[in-house]
């Protein structure tokens, strides 16, 4: 081997002894420990988060010749590919949650109270009379239909007045015979107060009915002589006793409710 290039091997060796070794980088280790901070806490949101800038700036200053140089450049491509998802994602969420505004904004909008008033039946008032269907053994039920049907089972009884309403007509009670028992039960224990058009107008509790008084026949003796006239002074003392006996009367069948009325009724 020749001097001169025995020289050059000795130089070159002693140039390759005198190289540094290669050393870890602080800004490496800061940015990692922020960077896995920041993950734990965020997940793939953390590549939003303003602090993440601080790693990247830190990764960007990790020396070339420091032994993290090649792992500071791999965090750096896993950030960049990171931020592009995230943007990605957001994006389209942001698509989403638009084109459904749309489409809430594009239905047609359901006025709740609108259909409920539309369904509810229109206030047409009182109903007709034709719907109003009178019970046939109600008031205002005809005691002519009733008997036709039952075959004349209610029978008139004796008149009467209401006092209160003076109200008139005639009292009607349940025949006694079986057929009537059978088909009119309920009127058994009753008493129908019919007005003078014909027309149920209330049914009591017959045991409030008094039965009617029933007058003594008359006995007829032997037929007296006519009086011979008297004179008019003789004639007023009788008179002067009666008067006061057909007042005294006429209050008594005033005051008694039930009792026998002036057209041989019974006022209630």
């Amino acid at each position: 081997m020749h001097k001169a290039t025995l020289l050059l091997l000795v130089a070159a060796l002693s140039l390759g002894g005198c190289r540094k070794k290669a050393f870890p980088d602080p800004h490496f280790e800061r940015a990692t420990r922020t960077y896995q901070a920041l993950f734990a806490t965020y997940l793939d949101d953390c590549y939003a988060e303003p602090k993440m800038d601080e790693v990247l700036l830190d990764l960007k200053k990790v020396d070339e010749a420091s032994s993290d140089a090649e792992s500071a450049k791999a965090l750096l491509r896993v950030i960049d590919e990171g931020k592009k998802k995230l943007a990605k994602d957001r994006a389209d969420r942001e698509k989403i949650s638009l084109a459904a505004q749309a489409a809430a904004q594009a239905a047609p909008r359901i006025d709740v109270d609108r259909i409920l008033a539309a369904s509810a039946p229109p206030d047409a008032g009182p109903p007709p009379e034709a719907a109003l269907a009178p019970d046939p053994y109600g008031p205002g039920a005809s005691i002519a239909d009733l008997n036709a049907k039952t075959g004349g089972c209610l029978v008139g009884d004796q008149p009467f007045t209401e006092q209160e309403t003076n109200k008139k007509g005639m009292l009607y009670r349940l025949s006694s015979s079986p057929a009537c028992l059978d088909k009119l039960p309920g009127f058994a224990s009753q008493v129908v107060l019919v007005t003078d058009d014909g027309r149920i107008y209330r049914r009591i509790a017959a045991s409030s009915v008094p039965e009617p008084a029933r007058a003594a026949p008359r006995d007829a003796g032997t037929p007296q002589a006519p009086r011979a006239a008297q004179p008019a002074a003789a004639a007023q003392p009788a008179r002067a006793v009666q008067a006061p006996v057909a007042e005294e009367n006429t209050q008594t069948t005033q005051s008694r409710p039930g009792s026998p009325d002036s057209d041989g009724g019974y006022g209630y």
